[in-house]
């Protein structure tokens, strides 16, 4: 259940026009990967207009309210992860609006976007197009009808903004918004666009570790032919050739290769500790083990406690590096083909 059901009464008086509204959300990830523009492009030119927008940082109530319909938010459920991403930073809402047709503008904004599992979703879609790494970095959320569009529209607008944009929706002000929309500068006081691919950061990571491991004595010859090979293995492959579950496998195909070297490392460690250099002197190499090993096991992500493994290895990642790799194990399972 919604939490607005006095204000959403207001609306009622625009339920006939239901069926040309929609509203969708691009989520922080979007915007901070430089997604949202060029998908908000693709929106218009399949005929959807803007007749509202809202640009803020969500919180935890206003999330709840999109997702659950007032049901709290759990940790044991994937519900609890857009909590994570949403607070993150800025997302952007659009209340947009279609030409009379025979489609609901709700059921062809879900075609156009696709849904939310990279197995399913297909060529033409967003989500497939701008690859939405798993279901929880899916790129955009959108309403599915008009009680959700009334609903979920009044935790980002108010019932006056909402009344001027149903009653009035000029093409002069929609291609205004248009404009201001795709020439802003989202990414002022943000961190630096990246473009990187989930299991890219893992490898990113097993290297940083083995060459962390390498720093604090680990027998050189093991690591030094180990950290090369990782380092070749390690180049990403051809923007635009992969979907999701293709490099999820290719990923997983690479692990297997190298679980010989990752039993090699497990010989020599705990290393002994010669002269460590000064930045790992405070470091334990076995925690800092433990966490490479879990990173290395694809079949176990499901159950890495990943959270004690950083903290044990004293090994920090930004806010979006923390959030690729949560989502990214937390999801992994879900992305992989299971061939018959």
């Amino acid at each position: 259940m919604f939490r607005n059901h006095d204000l959403v009464e207001e609306l009622e008086v625009y339920r006939p026009i239901g069926d040309r509204v929609v509203l969708i959300s691009f989520d922080p990830w979007a915007v901070h990967t430089g997604k949202w523009q060029p998908m908000l492009r693709r929106i218009l030119a399949e005929g959807f207009r803007i007749i509202a927008f809202d640009r803020s940082r969500l919180v935890e109530e206003q999330i709840e309210q999109v997702y659950r319909k007032n049901h709290p938010i759990h940790e044991t459920s994937a519900w609890h992860l857009p909590r994570h991403v949403y607070t993150l930073g800025v997302t952007f809402t659009l209340l947009l609006m279609t030409e009379p047709g025979d489609t609901p503008a709700p059921v062809r904004m879900k075609a156009l976007k696709g849904v939310s599992s990279p197995l399913i979703h297909h060529a033409g879609q967003l989500r497939h197009d701008f690859r939405a790494p798993n279901k929880s970095l899916s790129l955009m959320h959108s309403s599915d009808d008009w009680d959700s569009t009334a609903h979920e529209a009044l935790v980002f607008f108010s019932p006056d903004e909402l009344h001027h944009a149903l009653s009035d929706p000029h093409a002069e002000r929609s291609d205004a918004y248009a404009h201001a929309l795709l020439t802003e500068d989202t990414h002022e006081n943000l961190e630096a666009v990246r473009e990187i691919a989930p299991t890219q950061l893992i490898q990113k990571l097993r290297l940083r570790l083995l060459e962390l491991l390498a720093a604090m004595g680990t027998t050189p010859d093991t690591t030094a032919r180990i950290l090369d090979a990782w380092r070749q293995s390690a180049q990403p492959s051809p923007e635009g050739q992969e979907d999701v579950p293709a490099e999820a496998a290719r990923f997983v195909a690479l692990m297997s290769a190298q679980r010989a070297d990752l039993e090699a490392l497990k010989l020599v460690c705990p290393p002994t500790i010669a002269q460590p250099r000064r930045y790992v002197r405070h470091r334990d190499p076995v925690a800092l083990f433990n966490l490479l090993e879990a990173l290395s096991l694809p079949e176990a992500y499901a159950t890495v406690d990943v959270e004690h493994l950083l903290a044990a290895a004293r090994f920090p990642l930004d806010r979006w590096e923390d959030l690729l790799l949560r989502t990214t194990l937390f999801h992994f399972s879900e992305v992989q083909r299971v061939n018959a």
